[in-house]
Formats: structure tokens, sequence, C-alpha cells
């Protein structure tokens, strides 16, 4: 008979940070606990409000859109695509910060970027600072949407 092997001890050091990466240690605690119910309720309201304010705007919107801004269908739904570039560019990085300092601030400060590039959006006087505001909307997309939450 084998005798079992011996787990590892549970006081060794934990294993050093990433470079570029604070320590995880270093952290602020996580706040008191929300109920779960609560927690995915409102992650769940945060991301149909997300998703459908940005992605599926045109959808709904777009001839409107197109309409008042003098704009063709193809460019006016290919400011998705532009959000979706600018946020593929800034994903590695936001990722990194989402690492770093937790979900919660990144998600947060996403969430104020993203109101004030809808209101760019809504201010949009015709092709330049439409695909501005949609540039702008790239900018929280990894954020605030799918991975991050």
């Amino acid at each position: 008979m084998t005798e079992p092997r011996a787990h590892p001890p549970h006081d060794r050091a934990p294993p050093p940070s990433q470079p570029g990466l604070p320590d995880p240690a270093s952290r602020p605690p996580p706040s008191p606990q929300v109920p779960r119910a609560v927690l995915v309720g409102g992650l769940g309201l945060a991301q149909i409000l997300g998703w459908g304010t940005t992605f599926y705007l045109p959808s709904v919107l777009g001839a409107q859109m197109g309409a008042e801004l003098d704009l063709g269908q193809g460019i006016v739904f290919g400011g998705v695509t532009v959000m979706y570039l600018v946020g593929a560019l800034l994903a590695p990085r936001l990722g990194r910060e989402i690492d770093a300092r937790g979900a919660r601030p990144v998600m947060t400060a996403g969430t104020v970027l993203a109101a004030a590039a809808l209101a760019l959006l809504g201010l949009s006087q015709g092709l330049a600072t439409y695909v501005g505001a949609w540039m702008a909307l790239g900018l929280p997309l990894p954020m605030t949407l799918g991975h991050a939450s």
C-alpha cells in the first residue's frame, strides 16, 4: 500500500503579481454582502439597458437617425462596427484594469462614460459627430458590457 501524498502547506506565500499589475493583496476589502438576487437582478437590468442603448439602438431608431442626419442606413448601422473596433483596441488595457482594481470601479466609470457618449450621439449633427459619438461609445464597451460583468 502506498501512503497518501501530503497536501502542500496552506501558509505558503501567494505567487508574485504579474508585471505591471498591483499586488492583489493591495485591493480594498470587499463591501458588505449584497443578496445574490439583488446583485444578479441589478446586473441583468444594467446589461439589458446597456445593450439596448448601444448595440440594438440602430435597429430601433436607425431609420429616424438616418433621416435626421441625412445618412444612409449602411453608415447608421456602421456605427456599431466603429464601437466594436474601438472597444476591441481598448479591451486588453481595460482587462488589466479590471484585474488590478476589480470590476466595480471600472464598470462604474464605464457607465458614466456610456451616458456621456450617448449624449454625444443624441447631439450629433452629421457624419463626423455621428462617427465620433460611436467611437466614444467604444470606450465603455469593454468596461461595462459582456466580460466585465
